[in-house]
């Protein structure tokens, strides 16, 4: 990052504009100035472009159309680090990228976007610039319902969430567009929205959520006024669309940085709204929270290690300490034995009705959570039984059960993450049900002895 610093100090003492010295710095009361980067003065390289990117930018250039590398890419790759996507902006209309590309479909009903599919499932997002409309404005605590409007690369940039992701990468001249001072903001590690964040969270309460994913993956810290923002606003979140909620929760657990997220949402207080049961627990028992978190960070391990996971397993880490500790409160308090399996579903019913977890997955999360409690049961006895592969839900519940005897201290120094061949140390603990001793009749010997 050095080479952003030196050059952002360049540019702002050449623009006359003071230099932040800091990272609380209120959103400023005017539009920043357009900054344009020359080629020496960035390390973006073609090198590092996803090369069907590459090739969805110039046959827009080729057309007569603008076109940027936008969003998160940008970000990632002046931090060194390896986009996930590569997102495209341009003036073209989704008809007209339609017509270029015959491998692109348009989705969207609130907003047009162009998905350009290549191998393996690859997709390049094309997007029209916008603007913000009189059709945009919203009634107070929802979110915007039209975004429709077509507009040029500098609008575009304004409607954007956040100024590290409001910057453009351009394949015609090798230089990068910074409309919103984003570019000072990644020098400042900062994360901070564009306009005022009271305004842009009213508009769209899940913008929350997003600042909050952006600070856990490259630890940034928060702007002030948007912690304030979020304070006055988090019930906000209420207003908004389950799916959506469902949507952002599956790229947090799946993005290797889960327990980061859970804990400034936490930290936050948008647990306590999303999670209601969930951070009660979490809240009353340091023993949980810190089982809770543990279990987080072995999850994010080894999605980093490149392992995917079925949506009902991943909202089923988080749930392993939770779920345990109200079984083992119920069969200690219970005078019948409870059933264990209609107790989980109630609780996954209520802990995850505001955040869009379909009955499906429920019923699949009970089935993993209650196979996974069956086998810590007898892990605590010594042995699983081998009988037990046969279920359905085996292997997830198996790697359910690794992150949970390894998020207890279990297993301290057993390799982490697992290697391909699962949890070696756990699976020593499989093996077949011991066979009970047969006896003959009381006082008598058995049929051999009785033939001697």
């Amino acid at each position: 990052m050095g080479w952003l610093k030196n050059t952002i100090s360049e540019i702002f003492s050449s623009l006359g504009t003071p230099k932040s010295e800091g990272p609380r710095r209120p959103s400023p009361p005017h539009t920043p100035e357009t900054v344009i980067l020359p080629r020496d003065k960035h390390p973006i390289s073609r090198r590092n472009i996803d090369p069907d990117a590459l090739k969805v930018l110039y046959r827009l250039l080729n057309h007569g159309y603008k076109a940027y590398l936008v969003g998160g890419s940008v970000r990632d790759l002046l931090l060194s680090r390896k986009p996930k996507d590569f997102d495209v902006a341009t003036d073209a209309s989704p008809k007209d990228i339609r017509r270029l590309f015959a491998n692109s479909v348009i989705i969207g009903r609130r907003f047009k976007i162009v998905h350009i599919r290549f191998r393996n499932n690859k997709i390049i997002e094309v997007t029209t610039f916008r603007k913000k409309g009189e059709e945009d404005e919203s009634r107070p605590g929802l979110p915007t319902m039209r975004d429709n409007t077509f507009g040029t690369p500098k609008e575009d940039a304004f409607r954007r969430d956040l100024t590290i992701n409001g910057l453009f990468y351009s394949v015609k001249d090798y230089t990068i567009i910074d409309y919103v001072g984003g570019l000072e903001d990644l020098e400042n590690k900062i994360i901070r929205m564009i306009g005022d964040p009271r305004t842009r969270i009213t508009e769209d309460p899940v913008r929350i959520i997003r600042a909050i994913r952006h600070a856990a993956r490259i630890g940034f810290t928060i702007d002030p006024e948007i912690r304030q923002a979020v304070g006055e606003l988090r019930h906000n979140l209420t207003h908004c669309s389950p799916a959506r909620f469902h949507e952002e929760l599956v790229k947090e657990l799946k993005g290797g940085y889960s327990r980061e997220t859970l804990r400034l949402f936490k930290e936050y207080g948008i647990l306590e709204v999303l999670f209601p049961e969930m951070h009660k627990a979490v809240d009353e028992k340091a023993v949980i929270a810190e089982s809770f978190y543990s279990c987080l960070g072995l999850l994010d391990a080894m999605t980093r290690s490149g392992r995917e996971f079925s949506i009902p397993f991943l909202f089923s880490v988080p749930m392993i300490p939770v779920v345990t500790a109200l079984i083992r409160t119920q069969v200690r308090e219970s005078e019948s034995k409870p059933d264990i399996p209609r107790l989980i579903g109630v609780f996954l019913t209520q802990a995850l009705s505001r955040v869009g977890v379909s009955k499906r997955t429920i019923d699949s999360m009970r089935h993993l959570l209650f196979l996974n409690w069956k086998m810590l049961e007898m892990f605590e006895h010594g042995h699983i039984s081998s009988s037990l592969r046969h279920k359905a839900y085996f292997s997830e519940a198996f790697d359910l059960l690794a992150i949970a005897t390894k998020a207890s201290g279990a297993f301290p120094g057993a390799p982490w993450p697992p290697g391909p061949d699962g949890f070696e140390p756990l699976k020593r603990f499989i093996h077949a049900p011991r066979k009970k001793r047969r006896r003959g009749p009381r006082g008598k010997r058995d049929n051999i002895a009785a033939a001697d």
